[in-house]
């Protein structure tokens, strides 16, 4: 995710000095080179980003996260990723600070699951969440936590 952001902010700056440089003439070589930095930039951001959508297409969990994530109003498919990324790292922090996380990884810690089990368990419940806030899902965390729990 890291790198394709990094192609993305190559790609404007390399648009912004074709930009420029078509409105105050360039000779022919920096103007060949500016349109092949273009051309170079796009078939990375394209083929980063299939190696993303397949990596996520291989896993039906990370598909369901996107998919709820995405439903989400203005939250588009690279929000989700980037959701998704954040909800990763965060989810350690969380079972110290979130409630109904750190409820779930202690019940599983103390039915002897391993705590990189009970974190995985955290992580899966984790994508939820921004989506149970913004909408009226009749299904508490509690329950979901108690499904999540066997």
């Amino acid at each position: 995710m890291a790198r394709l952001e990094a192609i993305e902010t190559e790609l404007r700056r390399a648009r912004n000095r074709l930009a420029k440089a078509e409105i105050t003439p360039l000779p022919t070589p920096v103007m060949d080179s500016l349109h092949n930095s273009v051309r170079f930039l796009n078939a990375q951001q394209a083929r980063l980003e299939q190696t993303l959508h397949d990596h996520i297409d291989r896993h039906p969990r990370r598909q369901q996260d996107r998919q709820l994530l995405a439903s989400i109003p203005a939250v588009g498919p690279k929000t989700a990723w980037r959701m998704r990324a954040a909800l990763d790292m965060a989810v350690v922090v969380a079972t110290q600070h979130n409630p109904a996380i750190q409820c779930l990884y202690q019940r599983l810690v103390a039915r002897g699951k391993s705590k990189m089990s009970a974190l995985r368990a955290a992580l899966a419940f984790a994508p939820q969440l921004p989506w149970r806030a913004q909408t009226s899902n009749p299904l508490s965390a509690t329950i979901r936590l108690k499904t999540l729990d066997r």
